[in-house]
């Protein structure tokens, strides 16, 4: 999905500041589901049971349904931009593979993988995801044990200002 994702916007126009333009906004929706996400994650999937009770961000039962209900939404999200773009994929036309017959499956999947460039992008990307992963993983664990922030509320607020404020360097 992100060699198209990172593709279309190169692929919807040849005039360079429309393509800084769809950049753009494609870095801001990004920044903005993160930031609904995350308060979504600590508000509704990760709250505070009180103190008497478990924090719910230690429990597995949390995440568990924290991942099906963004997975669903991550399907959901792909499949309406995959079809949304159908109209203009068709109208830019399709590309010679396509024209000929559908490679076989195997033989497309070698092809790629030789591809250097693909390589690079595929690597860079994973470790850029995991490394936002780690880096909310890091700050859960640095906000709960060092600075003693006192629960979900106080960590959306966190997450929230760290999410605003990259974008509000977007624009």
């Amino acid at each position: 999905f992100i060699v198209p994702y990172y593709a279309l916007g190169a692929e919807l126009t040849t005039d360079y500041h429309e393509r800084t333009s769809i950049s753009g906004y494609r870095a801001g929706a990004v920044l903005a589901g993160t930031l609904l996400a995350t308060a979504v994650a600590f508000l509704v999937f990760l709250p505070n049971q009180g103190a008497a009770g478990p924090d719910a961000k230690f429990g597995r039962g949390a995440y568990e349904s924290m991942g099906v209900a963004f997975g669903v939404a991550i399907t959901v999200s792909g499949l309406v931009a995959t079809f949304g773009t159908l109209r203009e994929r068709s109208r830019l036309g399709s590309s010679s593979a396509v024209r000929r017959g559908a490679l076989a499956l195997r033989r497309t999947i070698v092809e790629t993988l030789r591809d250097a460039s693909f390589r690079a992008l595929v690597s860079s990307s994973s470790l850029c995801f995991m490394a936002g992963a780690l880096n909310a993983s890091l700050a859960m664990h640095f906000l709960t044990y060092h600075a003693r922030v006192p629960g979900s509320e106080a960590m959306t607020w966190y997450f929230a200002g760290f999410y605003a404020g990259a974008l509000a360097g977007v624009f």
